[in-house]
């Protein structure tokens, strides 16, 4: 089961929203597809509590059973889910570190500026302490019209290239 992590402290980036995306787009792919939301702000939940669809199915996960993530994921692989789509509370959390160990890829979603992107630093830092170098990417969301890919992709190169 390919599992993706939606992950930042900072909030207000869309986090759910992407969530909520992803797991829709995955789910028409033909995925049976399962979105856990371990925010304790159950945006998430309360979206897949209104929707009428079967698919994808989305649950809450209290955070008194965070611990138990691994396990949860094992026993929902078992059940046949193909895609786990992690929401994550906008705060750095023992919730979180678990749902970016679970990840075979954590989506770290920012919006296009340098003081939204500078941000994202601590949760970036927190991937490479975990070992993730290679298991994460920005998802730019709430993007401008008009602005281009490259003016983007400088403003990022030059925060993470001069705090490397």
């Amino acid at each position: 089961m390919r599992t993706r992590t939606l992950v930042t402290q900072k909030g207000g980036v869309g986090k759910t929203t992407l969530a909520a995306s992803l797991a829709v787009a995955a789910a028409q792919a033909g995925e049976k597809v399962v979105a856990l939301d371990l925010d304790p702000q159950g945006s998430l939940g309360a979206w897949g509590d209104t929707r009428t669809a079967d698919a994808p199915a989305v649950d809450r996960l209290p955070a008194d059973r965070l611990g138990e993530l691994p396990a949860i994921l094992k026993a929902l692989k078992a059940e046949g889910y193909t895609v786990a789509i992690l929401d994550t509370a906008g705060v750095s959390s023992t919730g979180g570190n678990l749902a970016m160990q679970a990840a075979d890829l954590a989506l770290v979603p920012a919006r296009p500026s340098r003081l939204d992107l500078q941000a994202t630093m601590p949760t970036i830092e927190t991937l490479m302490r975990l070992g993730m170098r290679d298991r994460f990417a920005f998802a730019l969301n709430q993007c401008p019209p008009g602005r281009s890919s490259t003016q983007l992709a400088s403003v990022a190169s030059a925060i993470f290239c001069s705090s490397a």
